[in-house]
């Protein structure tokens, strides 16, 4: 018996593939792999386990954001008390301050915060304005003026509002100072209090780090390595603590207040609603009795398949109902004998149309119509679904109209069928 040691035709450079064929002189031939094959084999998913490897990187990434947040220190403020009118303007000395890219202030006072929303009224007469001038007290300005609008009555609560200057294309290496300068344009004393910070770090860089986390983020995404929720968190811990390396990073109670509950609490009582309606069968049944009106006619039962998904998406999430919906117009489509995939575009495309036409039929409506300031101007649920409503209903009138023409003019009356 002679053995003869000759590589697999299929042998590769990986050490996976890595098997040698042992031939007897009787022919008999026997297949054994390497001890490095084997090896690897035995102990690849032991020491380079993906899953264990992505919640170690991810952890890591967490912790790091938690520490840098709550580590890093905050960028010094300086205060000052004063009190300004129309015949007293204030100058501050911000020499100092002007060796980084931009200067941010935080001004505390009876500001109206609502009043560029508004229409004219006695209120938008009283304003303060603030920019930086080369002399005190002047009323020349080098930078923007920021006009920050007051309320007469001195009853009103204190409002913060913070006010940024672009300083990157000033001269600073002259040999005179810088001053802020504050002017008011009534008779009367305003209570001023101001913090004044520095930033080590132009806009352009916070801009290029906002770009390589959204890019990130959509990596996340795209590839499915974490669910996207979790992507969305841990990006927006990754932009807290950038803004907190850079000395920008908010406190906890300004994180705390940013979280708008009253749209978060109303997108969970819609997805609860979804899930009931799901488990109760009510898209199922409704499909069907869709199926059963259209009696094997295929655009009857498209166009009525639209119709109940536009007029659900109106008051439902439409992402969720159409989650919901796939897989019953699969299977109605096939009983049919017709393409899925043309009734399901344009199930799609009537789902954006009816939840465009109500304040709650898409998150980012949500978001407008709880806007503050979109409050102000005086829209709410019924406003604003009055202005779109009518638009929507005539997209979803022509809608099914344009979408048919444009699949006969394709594909000939017999488009979607799959024989």
């Amino acid at each position: 018996m002679e053995l003869v040691d000759m590589p697999a035709d299929n042998e590769n450079t990986n050490c996976a593939s890595k098997d040698r064929h042992v031939s007897f002189s009787d022919g008999t031939i026997l297949k054994s792999q390497s001890l490095f094959a084997a090896f690897c084999e035995s102990n690849w998913k032991k020491y380079f386990n993906l899953k264990k490897i992505k919640i170690v990187v991810l952890s890591t990434i967490c912790i790091s954001a938690a520490i840098i947040f709550f580590v890093m220190e905050k960028s010094k403020e300086t205060d000052h008390f004063f009190a300004v009118n129309s015949n007293a303007p204030y100058s501050i000395n911000v020499t100092d301050k002007m060796n980084c890219g931009y200067m941010e202030i935080n001004l505390l006072g009876s500001f109206h915060l609502d009043a560029e929303y508004l229409s004219h009224s006695e209120e938008l007469d009283s304003y303060i304005e603030v920019f930086l001038t080369i002399s005190p007290l002047s009323n020349k300005s080098i930078t923007s003026r920021k006009r920050i609008y007051i309320y007469n009555d001195r009853n009103n609560s204190v409002e913060r509002i913070s006010r940024h200057f672009d300083i990157s294309n000033i001269n600073k290496t002259a040999s005179h100072d810088f001053f802020l300068t504050i002017i008011s344009n009534i008779e009367k004393n305003v209570a001023l209090e101001i913090e004044m910070q520095d930033s080590g770090a132009s806009g352009h860089i916070e801009v290029l780090c906002a770009i390589i986390i959204l890019l990130f983020l959509y990596f996340l995404i795209i590839t499915e390595i974490v669910h996207r929720t979790v992507a969305a968190l841990l990006c927006a811990l990754l932009a807290i603590a950038t803004l907190s390396y850079l000395k920008e990073g908010p406190t906890l109670e300004e994180v705390i207040e940013w979280i708008d509950w009253e749209t978060l609490l109303l997108l969970t009582g819609m997805m609860l609603l979804v899930a009931i309606f799901a488990d109760s069968g009510f898209f199922d049944v409704s499909a069907i009795t869709a199926y059963k009106i259209a009696r094997g006619n295929e655009w009857l039962l498209m166009l009525l398949l639209c119709v109940f998904a536009a007029a659900t998406s109106a008051f439902l999430d439409n992402v969720t109902t159409m989650l919901l919906m796939t897989p019953v117009t699969i299977r109605l489509s096939g009983a049919l004998k017709i393409d899925a995939k043309y009734v399901l575009i344009a199930e799609v495309l009537m789902s954006n149309i009816g939840g465009a036409a109500t304040a709650i039929g898409d998150p980012p409506n949500v978001l407008i119509v709880s806007n503050r300031q979109v409050q102000l101007l005086g829209v709410d649920f019924m406003s604003f679904t009055k202005r779109m409503f009518f638009g929507s209903m005539a997209c979803a009138v022509m809608g099914p109209v344009s979408y048919r023409y444009t699949i006969l003019s394709q594909r000939g009356p017999n488009v979607g069928r799959s024989y």
